[in-house]
């Protein structure tokens, strides 16, 4: 794991949780990442396609608050929000993140998290998938930041299980 991904990690969980982030959770969530690792053995797409998973694109919006994504895994669906994707790239823009990986990479290879591992303790889910797709996608930052960037008036928000 990068030291940026790890330095930026507990700023996130903060900003999030109100609680500082503890080893053990981080431990936790580590073992989830190996957990996804092991079974991943294609580019994130390739692997929902392979697994029957259509990947659609569809608008998510609850109540004013845009989701990135759902992953639907009884009707082996993952449905992203296309708006909420374009603001993905208006964030990693305004933050000077490299714009490749591109956000849809970002947005599969977070959810692929989900699908591998829909037992993960809902406290440690996000962490979890976050890091796993740091760790996938080699990144130089942690991707939960940009779930904390207000694009215009609506916060982008993480990725619904269903």
């Amino acid at each position: 794991m990068k030291t940026a991904v790890i330095e930026q990690m507990p700023a996130w969980y903060y900003a999030r949780t109100g609680r500082y982030v503890t080893e053990s959770q981080v431990d936790e969530a580590l073992c989830w990442v190996e957990k996804a690792k092991k079974q991943t053995r294609r580019p994130a797409e390739r692997e929902f396609e392979g697994r029957g998973f259509q990947v659609l694109y569809q608008p998510l919006g609850l109540g004013g608050v845009r989701l990135r994504a759902r992953l639907c895994l009884r009707s082996k669906q993952l449905l992203i929000d296309p708006e909420s994707e374009a603001d993905l790239f208006q964030e990693l823009d305004a933050l000077d993140f490299p714009l490749d990986p591109s956000p849809k990479a970002l947005i599969l290879s977070h959810e692929l998290f989900h699908l591998f591992c829909p037992a993960c303790p809902g406290q440690t889910a996000e962490l979890a998938a976050h890091l796993f797709c740091a760790e996938l996608l080699e990144l130089d930052y942690f991707p939960g930041l940009l779930d904390l960037v207000e694009p215009g008036t609506s916060l982008a928000r993480h990725a619904q299980t269903a």
